[in-house]
């Protein structure tokens, strides 16, 4: 053989050779007992592959992915920042063209939690940042061998700059994106990926929160008690002259529109109405709703004290008149107490009837006295002006 033969076929091993090294190089080899899930297919460029006889050793050429979806749901934690941190339930396992393994996980980062007030207080913007971590090497950036597509969309107005775009390197910098909603409502943040069919799916609260409070919670139904409503926003930079609108599914609230004075807080009243449960909702432009709940109970205590206290004032006046007649005091001790009846509903909604002031406003002593007094005086005297 020639010496230029030989130098030809010499040449023609060593690129096979390269080639050969080049190829195992960009081969990873996955153990499948190592696997958290039975849960894997393959995503390649040109699609995904399921997996339907999972052998016990996987070969992942570069770029592709060897995807594993170990859980159903998105976790969540908070970093240090205050940044809420969504991690998409998929591992991607993959080999880039160094021969470099590449354990990869899909993070979204929700500055401040969820959507917040924007600082001309006009709407809600959630900032998000989306990255691809690699847990082997995690302080570099790499360029992936096969970029990961993303789609991100939300119930809102608009996603800025862009609902669609890709992430071709691991970690740092993450691809940030902005949320634009124009009502203080929950918003649902729909993830997709070129990885994965499944459409991923995560609410994101609004800040700031309404605060309300009733007090008490439990009060004497049939229109006898009332509550008191307290409404309070924070965090807002001008809270004065904020409007508040409020409705309620049982109940007579004593104004259905508040305005906050400059400490951010209004109040209100509800009356009951029947007996059961009132849920308040309120809702204001610049917060989220909050709502409370009011049990209206049966007033047995007010009945009760209505009726002792109709039946010692029907007494005292029956000793008074002496009168002994059977009928005659049936018929006083009835309408001793009607009348306790009537002067305590009476006074529970504003209106006195027996031309006594009282301090008092509340009370089972209250109830008893106003009966008593009612019907030891037997008439009600109404006031000029109701």
């Amino acid at each position: 053989m020639s010496k230029k033969a030989l130098l030809y076929c010499t040449l023609a091993l060593s690129i096979f050779i390269s080639i050969s090294f080049e190829a195992m190089a960009q081969l990873r080899s996955i153990e499948r007992d190592k696997l958290r899930s039975k849960d894997i297919w393959l995503a390649k460029p040109q699609g995904m592959n399921e997996i339907a006889m999972i052998p016990s050793t996987i070969q992942i050429n570069a770029g592709e992915y060897l995807v594993e979806r170990f859980s159903q749901k998105i976790a969540q934690s908070q970093l240090e920042s205050g940044a809420l941190r969504l991690e998409l339930p998929y591992r991607l396992y993959g080999v880039d063209r160094n021969g470099v393994d590449l354990n990869l996980k899909i993070v979204v980062d929700v500055q401040g939690g969820g959507m917040n007030l924007s600082q001309d207080e006009t709407q809600f913007e959630g900032i998000i940042q989306i990255g691809v971590l690699d847990e082997i090497n995690p302080n570099l950036t790499r360029p992936l061998p096969n970029p990961v597509q993303m789609q991100i969309t939300a119930d809102i107005a608009r996603v800025e700059p862009t609902s669609n775009f890709n992430i071709d390197h691991t970690n740092l910098p993450f691809s940030r994106l902005s949320l634009i909603a124009v009502e203080p409502k929950p918003v649902t943040l729909q993830i997709r990926s070129s990885f994965a069919q499944q459409l991923e799916e995560e609410k994101l609260s609004v800040h700031p929160v309404i605060t309300a409070t009733a007090s008490p919670q439990k009060i004497e139904g049939l229109g006898i008690g009332t509550a008191d409503i307290t409404v309070q926003i924070e965090s807002l930079r001008q809270k004065e002259g904020v409007g508040v609108t409020l409705d309620t599914n049982k109940g007579q609230l004593e104004t259905t529109r508040l305005t906050l004075d400059k400490e951010g807080i209004a109040t209100t009243k509800i009356r009951s109405v029947g007996v059961g449960v009132a849920t308040i909702t309120v809702r204001s432009a610049k917060a989220a709703r909050a709502e409370i709940r009011v049990t209206f109970l049966w007033p047995w205590v007010f009945l009760l004290c209505a009726l002792m206290g109709g039946l010692i004032g029907s007494a005292i006046r029956l000793l008074r008149s002496k009168t002994s007649h059977a009928r005659r005091v049936i018929r006083r001790i009835i309408r001793g107490i009607l009348i306790a009846l009537l002067v305590n509903a009476a006074y529970a909604v504003g209106i006195t009837l027996i031309g006594v002031s009282l301090k008092a406003s509340a009370g089972e002593a209250l109830n008893f006295v106003l009966a008593a007094i009612g019907s030891y005086l037997g008439k009600i005297s109404l006031p000029r002006q109701i």
